[in-house]
């Protein structure tokens, strides 16, 4: 099984990530929003940012798929990825499954599928990495 069969064709997508990382201000996705139906992508990525509980960056919420409350959407991505269906686009949101941290709700107690350490690295464009590192 391939993951796109013959004759299929890859959709043109606007990935939120590479405009400012995390943040996520409603006006400013608006604006992405314009320009992503301009150029004929047809799919709108909401990147990091959207989830966790904890006022720590993305990297030690990823696991916690609850729509963060207190920034971003502030509750309501629903209403946004609304705007973007009426807009003609598919609506995405990012996440990372096969990542988990102590701050996920299934973390706690899960000692052997939780990172339990993470290393922020540099990549060559400067960007922060966080690499798990196995329990000791």
């Amino acid at each position: 099984m391939t993951w796109l069969s013959a004759g299929s064709r890859r959709r043109w997508f606007n990935n939120t990530w590479f405009d400012a990382w995390d943040t996520l201000e409603v006006n400013r996705l608006r604006n992405q929003l314009v320009a992503a139906q301009a150029i004929g992508c047809e799919v709108f990525v909401v990147d990091a940012g959207w989830y966790g509980r904890s006022d720590k960056g993305w990297w030690a919420n990823v696991g916690d798929w609850r729509e963060q409350t207190a920034r971003a959407f502030h509750g309501c991505m629903r209403e946004f990825a609304d705007e973007v269906r009426a807009a003609g686009l598919a609506f995405g949101i990012w996440m990372e499954p096969e990542r988990l941290t102590e701050l996920a709700p299934g973390g706690q107690g899960s000692p052997g599928l939780v990172c339990q350490s993470v290393r922020t690295l540099l990549s060559r464009s400067g960007e922060r990495q966080g690499v798990c590192l196995p329990p000791v």
